[in-house]
């Protein structure tokens, strides 16, 4: 892990409120409706060195445990009984505890795909899947969640192998050192109770390299090409902006502005629905805003798709928001070695998007 994200990650923890409660390592929730399949991940799991907390039928009862007993990672099918689903429980856990999901089934369409997305599932376990696959998928998503190397499981389990099915996909490739920074960054942001800017900035600044080179943690497991804002990015920087707001959902920063702008004049293709214009004047008029000594409604309220950006900045707030971000950027540009959070292809991130932002904020108004 890099020194600049185990400073900002060390000073998180000596925060109030920051420091996660989980403990130990292998410690797996497992989220299945099916009490056959259920007890099979249990017992190849627990047969590997696992420990599995418990076993739960239900959206509601899986929040609840997860908050109980804090276990390192869900094992979460996504049809399961009941008004929510496992990709709404993902969600909840992930924004209450930072825990991540392996998401055992896929969904059918895209919209819940994406929706799932925005969560960063550590791992795709379509069914039917091996003993043998449950296996890899869990021990490098271990990896994933923790940077580090473990004993493999494969070797502590004592029977295990492709012949004996659960319920196979090629196998994902291992983690780069940012894929294992990325899950941290937002599982430290998801966990505090304070503001959190310096964290949203990393995670934020991740989001951009992924759409600069195409590739990276912010699009891992998915299609994706260069400066393409799909929904899923949109929906991961939605997240990463109101959870960094803290209990409180304190103003967005400059240092967060900074990258969303970053992020708005690199993209050259959008397939995101609009989202992410909609996010990005409300972030950014929600820092300006602010900057001026006036009220704003938590991140949660004004950051949300339902919330119009006019039921809480002024017509002169928006009106000035053309001259502003010019004015911005012309700073930025000038010392951009210093400000950019990424210095990879710094001449990249110079590329206009080529559409006013009056019609930006005409879109989310």
């Amino acid at each position: 892990m890099s020194t600049k994200v185990k400073t900002v990650i060390a000073n998180a923890d000596t925060a109030p409120g920051g420091r996660a409660a989980r403990q130990g390592g292998r410690r797996i929730l497992i989220v299945e409706d099916n009490h056959f399949v259920a007890r099979q991940c249990e017992s190849v799991l627990t047969n590997a060195g696992c420990e599995v907390v418990d076993i739960v039928t239900t959206a509601d009862d899986a929040v609840r445990v997860a908050l109980e007993r804090q276990p390192q990672l869900v094992l979460m099918d996504i049809y399961l009984p009941g008004r929510r689903d496992g990709i709404d429980a993902a969600i909840e856990i992930f924004a209450r505890c930072g825990i991540r999901s392996i998401f055992a089934s896929e969904p059918t369409d895209s919209a819940a795909r994406a929706r799932a997305e925005a969560v960063r599932p550590l791992a795709w376990l379509p069914k039917p899947f091996s003993e043998r696959k449950l296996l890899t998928t869990v021990e490098s998503s271990i990896l994933k969640v923790e940077g580090a190397a473990h004993p493999s499981l494969m070797l502590a389990s004592r029977a295990c192998g492709e012949n004996h099915t659960i319920n196979t996909v090629p196998e994902q490739p291992a983690p780069t050192r940012a894929d294992a920074e990325f899950p941290n960054i937002l599982a430290k942001i998801a966990a505090q109770k304070n503001p959190a800017p310096a964290l949203a900035a990393l995670a934020l600044a991740e989001v951009w390299r992924g759409l600069v080179t195409g590739e990276g943690p912010s699009i891992r497991g998915r299609g994706h090409f260069s400066r393409t804002i799909d929904a899923a990015d949109a929906a991961l920087c939605e997240f990463i902006l109101t959870a960094a707001g803290g209990t409180d959902g304190a103003p967005v920063s400059r240092q967060e502005a900074d990258i969303l702008i970053e992020i708005h004049e690199t993209a050259l293709e959008w397939k995101d629905g609009g989202w992410f214009d909609e996010l990005f004047i409300k972030a950014i008029a929600h820092h300006l805003v602010a900057a001026q000594g006036r009220p704003v409604p938590p991140r949660s309220v004004a950051l949300a798709r339902e919330t119009p950006v006019r039921s809480w900045a002024s017509p002169a707030d928006l009106g000035t928001l053309e001259e502003k971000i010019a004015t911005w950027n012309t700073s930025r540009r000038a010392a951009r070695q210093t400000v950019s959070p990424v210095t990879t292809d710094p001449g990249a991130s110079a590329i206009p998007r080529g559409a006013s932002v009056v019609r930006v904020v005409n879109f989310a108004a």
